[in-house]
């Protein structure tokens, strides 16, 4: 039904960094460990979130979940190991979280439930 595409394309336009790195992490949640089949979305997609992994913003904790889980497929794998990228190791004290409160509230102002 093109949902994937309609993600990508938020991802694509966004200027705001906030819906740009939700919308990558939400192409994440879709694909996990499958392929991402579109190259030009895995290739996009991928280099976000392996920018995100170092940046010293709370988002990186969901870009390396994100990457941990795409790799899991050869093909995804493979375009993240790009240039030698590792992703970073968990920092003391970092939590492994599928959830929080980031991601209620653009839930909640995605869905106008406020």
């Amino acid at each position: 039904c093109g949902g994937v595409q309609l993600i990508f394309d938020v991802f694509r336009k966004s200027t705001s960094a906030p819906w740009k790195n939700s919308a990558a992490v939400s192409i994440d949640y879709l694909f996990k460990a499958r392929e991402i089949n579109d190259t030009k979305i895995r290739k996009d997609v991928i280099a976000h979130l392996k920018k995100l992994a170092y940046e010293k913003i709370d988002f990186k904790h969901k870009a390396r979940r994100s990457l941990i889980f795409l790799e899991l497929n050869p093909v995804n794998s493979q375009e993240i190991k790009k240039g030698g990228f590792k992703i970073p190791e968990w920092e003391q004290g970092e939590e492994f979280s599928d959830f929080d409160e980031e991601e209620e509230f653009y839930g909640q102002k995605i869905l106008n439930i406020d």
